[in-house]
Parts: C-alpha cells; sequence; structure tokens
C-alpha cells in the first residue's frame, strides 16, 4: 500500500502553483523519522470508556524538510493514568491502491453504539467517520468550509417526519465556523444513515458561527455556543426549533468573542459561557429561560473553554485551570498547569479528574477535582 502525499498543483499564466504536500510520518534530517508528539497541535478530545483520544491537527514541517506539513495524528490516552495507551493513527481513505491520508482535524466526538469515532476535517470541509482501530475512514460527509465542533446525541426524539411520527434518533451536532468571509452553518447528521441524506440544517443566526454545542437530554435543548452571537442560541431538536437566545456580550456592544463555550446546568436553569474581550472577557451566566445576563465573572486571563462538574464551573485560561463556586460563582482555585500553551479540556466527572491538552509535546494532562 502507497502513502500518497497529497499535492493539487494547478496551471495557469505560466505559473504552477501547488497545494501544501503532507508526510503522515514526520521526517526530519537524513530522512530520519522525527517524534510527531514534537510537533503536535492539540484541536479536540472525547472520552470513549477507559479511552481519551486528543487529535491535533498538522503542523508545519521542520526547516529544510521536502514537505510542508506533518503531524496530524489522533492519540489513545488511558483515562485512569493520562499515559498513551497506544500508537498515534493517521485518518486515511483508499483511493485504488493509495492511502490519502487527512491533515486539518478540530472536534472529535465518540459513538458507544457504534465504536467508531467521528472527527471535524477542516481541510476537506467534512466529517469523518474512523475505526479507531485501523485509522481508516468508513465514511464521509460534506458539510461546508470548516466543520469545528462536534457533539454526539443518543436515542434523541425527534418529529422531523411529514407523517408527524415521533422518532428516537442518534444523531451528531456539526458546527462549521466557515471563514474567509463565508459564514458557517450548524447541522444534525442522522448516524443511522451516516451521509449527505442525513443531513439536516438547524438555523441559529444569519451567519452565525457556531463554535461549541452543550446537549441536555432532560429538555431536548441543543446549546450552541456563536463566535459571532457573542453568546449563546438553544435549538429544540425534536422539531429543529429556536428557542432562546442570550443577550450579546457587553449589552450589545457586541466585542470580538473568540472560543464560546457553552455548558447548561437544567436543575438551576443557568447557561455558563466565555467570551474572550478586552472589556467583556471572561466567564458568563445567562438564564435558560430567557436569556438574559445574571452575572459575569472577570478572571486572572480570558478563558478559552469551560466545562461544569457537581459543583464547580472550570474554565481554562492561559496556562491556568480555575474552578469556580457554580452556586456563587466566586473563584475557589486556580491551578498552575505547567503545560505548554494548554487547548481544550475535558471532565471526567466518575474519575473525579478535568483533562487538559498540551501543546508540543502532546500531552493529556489530569487534575483533580477538588
Amino acid at each position: 500500500m502507497k502513502a500518497r502525499l497529497l499535492a493539487v498543483c494547478m496551471v495557469g499564466l505560466g505559473a504552477v502553483a501547488c497545494a501544501p504536500t503532507y508526510d503522515p510520518v514526520c521526517r526530519g534530517a537524513g530522512n530520519q523519522p522525527l517524534d510527531p508528539g514534537e510537533l503536535a497541535q492539540p484541536s479536540g478530545l472525547t472520552l470513549a470508556g477507559d479511552v481519551v483520544y486528543v487529535a491535533s491537527t498538522a503542523a508545519e514541517a521542520p526547516e529544510g524538510a521536502d514537505y510542508d506539513y506533518c503531524g496530524a495524528f489522533i492519540t489513545p490516552f488511558d483515562a485512569a493514568t493520562g499515559k498513551p495507551a497506544g500508537a498515534p493513527f493517521v485518518p486515511y481513505r483508499t483511493v485504488g491502491d493509495e492511502r490519502e491520508y487527512f491533515r486539518f482535524f478540530a472536534g472529535l466526538a465518540w459513538d458507544p453504539s457504534r465504536e467508531v469515532l467521528y472527527v471535524a476535517e477542516r481541510e476537506t470541509g467534512s466529517v469523518l467517520k474512523v475505526d479507531p482501530t485501523s485509522g481508516r475512514v468508513l465514511a464521509q460527509v460534506d458539510t461546508g468550509r470548516a466543520p469545528y465542533a462536534l457533539e454526539f446525541m443518543a436515542d434523541v426524539e425527534t418529529r422531523w417526519d411529514e407523517s408527524g411520527e415521533t422518532l428516537n434518533r442518534d444523531l451528531l451536532a456539526v458546527g462549521d465556523v466557515g471563514g474567509n468571509g463565508t459564514g458557517g452553518g450548524t447541522w444534525l447528521l442522522e448516524l443511522d444513515r451516516f451521509s449527505q441524506d442525513g443531513l439536516r440544517p438547524i438555523l441559529v443566526g444569519s451567519e452565525a458561527r457556531p463554535s461549541s454545542f452543550d446537549f441536555d437530554p432532560a429538555d431536548g435543548r441543543l446549546y450552541v455556543g456563536l463566535y459571532d452571537g457573542n453568546g449563546v442560541a438553544a435549538v429544540d431538536v425534536a422539531d429543529l426549533r429556536l428557542v432562546l437566545e442570550t443577550e450579546p456580550v457587553g449589552g450589545g456592544v457586541a466585542p470580538v468573542v473568540r472560543g464560546v463555550a457553552a455548558a447548561t446546568e437544567p436543575t438551576d436553569q443557568r447557561i455558563f459561557f466565555t467570551a474572550q474581550s478586552a472589556e467583556f472577557g471572561g466567564l458568563w451566566v445567562a438564564s435558560s429561560l430567557d436569556g438574559q445576563a445574571l452575572s459575569h465573572l472577570v478572571l486572572p486571563a480570558n478563558p478559552s473553554d469551560v466545562a461544569l462538574t457537581t459543583g464547580y464551573v472550570v474554565a481554562l485560561a492561559s496556562d491556568r485551570l480555575f474552578f469556580v463556586d457554580r452556586d456563587t460563582l466566586t473563584l475557589v482555585r486556580s491551578v498552575d498547569l505547567n503545560v505548554e500553551a494548554p487547548a481544550r479540556l475535558l471532565v471526567d466527572e466518575a474519575r473525579g479528574v478535568v483533562y487538559v491538552t498540551g501543546f508540543q509535546p502532546s500531552t493529556l494532562k489530569q487534575v483533580a477535582i477538588p
């Protein structure tokens, strides 16, 4: 089986322009393989039983290499120890007798019933269905320009059919953030028919770019963090109806918001999300009843990711992890991560830990929940 280095060239007006080439192995001087973890840029993670899968998107090749990018892979880590649980693999598809490798990954989601990974792949603008035991791409669905966020939802009640019949479906929420002046989109993908026919659009605002999801099975709502909307929208998944939008961060000033992350708590009907701006950055709380802002906590650094535990809101900001009391919205604990450029977090309440991914080399750090 030959490995294909993807390169697309166009000839026009006497010039030849080629798309970036890629080496899945990452070779340096003397054609010697490098440790791909040294070039890792973590982009997504998901918990699959006893394994945490961490995706790393492609990095620029070392100086002097005869290719442009390398190092895109998915690494399994032991959820109990945080140590690698197997060799990294690169998702690929087979074309004839060649392998075509994918390289620009974003969100990950695990499907426990089908035992497959779903991977948002930005270069092809598609979602991949991947066999984690081999790395082979089983199916691929085009979703737009730059799919980013994914959320797996099991056995969700829906009323989409023209007959009006209520059916329970396994679904994947897909958030495409667009780019280069192109707006994104929000989609629901029916997993029993993983194809273009199983893709349904959700309207959550004109040109809004969804950057995160949180599904509440208690009320069937999908909460969508909006990169351009400066807040969160809620969709009733059963009938694809928009039911809520939070106030824009800053009371309508609409500051630049990067990496909005929504996490919901149905028992006290609040939505927690982050915003990054000079004036209105920090942790925000809004009502899940009417979207009105309830409170705002300024942290020592602007958080890029947020999640909930039983008693805390956990925020990742700069090189620290902040534990905020969920009831009083006061800072309880700050943890120095000692991880280069921490990227994403994931709460594992059953094990009492928070996982944090780090850059160069690819790492998975565990922090105990207080």
